[in-house]
């Protein structure tokens, strides 16, 4: 998992074995079809590991996707920063080795990266399938709007 020197780097967190906890690699793929700047590097994570933490060194700026279940309607997407982010409702957690609750704690300590998680609430992560559900597929393009209205607002800093 090493990323080339780039000014953005946009991950996509999940284990797609297991239906929407993949929704972050499917949202990968869906955007590795499409050019974008080359200052932007785009890399599937899976399920992660500490590993993960050495990327941030790599560049200033990160949009993060992954799963995240805080019982709002299945296919619902939201953003979050950091800062904004004050934990995972008692009971939902990230479903990673090294999961998403544990990558914003350290990002909130890192003042001189900024990160954007988009988030998908997904509705099956428990069975094995490669699909998604139907809900969290039809959030696939808007996922994909978001983090190219971000890399557009990254871009035109520069």
């Amino acid at each position: 998992m090493k990323a080339k020197k780039s000014g953005m780097i946009i991950l996509g967190i999940g284990n797609i074995l297991k239906a929407d906890d993949g929704i972050g690699v499917h949202a990968i793929n869906e955007l590795r079809k499409l050019p974008l700047p080359e200052e932007v590097d785009v890399i599937e994570v899976g399920t992660g590991s500490f590993d993960i933490l050495k990327l941030f060194d790599t560049a200033d700026n990160f949009i993060i996707i992954d799963a995240i279940d805080c019982d709002a309607k299945p296919g619902t997407v939201f953003t979050l920063k950091p800062a904004e982010f004050s934990g995972f409702p008692e009971n939902k957690i990230s479903l990673h080795e090294f999961g998403l609750e544990e990558i914003l704690n350290y990002l909130r300590k890192r003042k001189d990266i900024k990160a954007i998680i988009i988030g998908v609430q997904p509705k099956d992560t428990y069975s094995w399938s490669l699909e998604l559900t139907k809900e969290v597929q039809e959030a696939v393009p808007r996922i994909v709007d978001m983090v190219l209205t971000e890399v557009k607002k990254y871009t035109a800093r520069y």
